[in-house]
């Protein structure tokens, strides 16, 4: 239960998007804030602010997080930026999650998106929040009810209640009404892991490669699979299991590869080396080549290789 009104615990966040914005007058950007500071579902002193960077020129992209890092020195709850360079955002928008771009309305209003929301882009936000916040809701369960509150309420499933007590019960809530309607079968044993998995370091995936079946690791997390499976030297073997798809899985597998084109599109700037990014985007490009009806999803990453380049 909050102490305060939310308009006033969440003060300290409106004053530091104001000091964001006032300390980069001098670039040819627009900064605003996104995900639970936009949403008004932030939990004040547990979420970060989030912001979204739109640049209309070419941007210093150092010298831009050297300033912010400073920032954060007096601004702890300063969180990830989303860097949307103006000049490709239009070779890049059709691959935008549309539950995504709900968290983000002044993006959704600049790029004049409009995208039906269909199963699966509910099931790759589900798996996507799910995968970046295991870590948060296992250790402070109570601070994210508010967050997912809110995914529950965007994903049309009714909101948590005081019943809901552990990150288990998230996958309960989502079981039925929606993974297992994208991939059929049963992939509670791989929710479960995932859920379970309390390994933060380099080498963490690679050792979760060999506790999962690989199919579910490729539906649920091809971003942690790619990786995890040229490090056991399997990739070649592993996307044999694309030709036993089902057309549903297969659709979920397009929405996860292009939230993928999409958060490396918005994250591309501030990775320096680049020339693992780039092996990356040409690994991707050829799991890309494999997938049914997914030509689209091979021009992206062919685009992301290009304004590198």
């Amino acid at each position: 239960m909050d102490i305060l009104p939310y308009r006033i615990s969440s003060l300290p966040y409106d004053y530091a998007l104001q000091i964001v914005r006032a300390s980069f007058k001098d670039f040819d950007v627009q900064i605003w804030s996104r995900n639970g500071h936009a949403l008004k579902t932030l939990t004040p002193g547990a979420s970060d602010l989030d912001i979204t960077v739109y640049s209309y020129s070419g941007l210093d992209v150092d010298k831009f997080i050297e300033r912010y890092q400073n920032l954060k020195l007096y601004l702890p709850f300063l969180g990830e930026i989303n860097w949307i360079d103006s000049r490709y955002v239009n070779n890049f928008k059709s691959y935008l999650n549309p539950m995504e771009a709900n968290r983000d309305e002044v993006l959704k209003t600049t790029i004049h998106f409009e995208k039906n929301i269909s199963l699966s882009d509910k099931t790759t936000f589900f798996l996507r929040c799910l995968a970046s916040d295991t870590y948060g809701i296992r250790e402070d369960f109570n601070a994210r009810k508010r967050k997912w509150n809110r995914h529950m309420l965007d994903l049309g499933i009714n909101p948590i209640g005081e019943n809901i007590d552990s990150p288990m019960d998230i996958f309960e809530y989502c079981n039925h009404r929606l993974v297992q309607e994208s991939i059929g079968g049963n992939p509670q044993n791989f929710l479960t892991k995932l859920i379970e998995q309390k390994d933060n370091d380099i080498n963490a995936w690679n050792r979760f490669y060999s506790k999962v079946e690989k199919k579910d690791f490729i539906l649920m997390a091809p971003n942690h699979w790619i990786g995890a499976s040229l490090h056991h030297r399997s990739f070649e073997e592993d996307i044999k299991v694309l030709n036993s798809l089902s057309a549903s899985e297969n659709e979920l597998l397009i929405s996860q590869l292009e939230w993928e084109i999409w958060g490396l599109f918005t994250q591309y700037l501030c990775i320096s080396e680049k020339e693992n990014l780039i092996s990356h985007f040409k690994n991707f490009k050829r799991f890309s080549a494999e997938v049914t009806g997914g030509e689209h999803l091979v021009k992206g990453f062919q685009y992301l290789i290009e304004i590198q380049t």
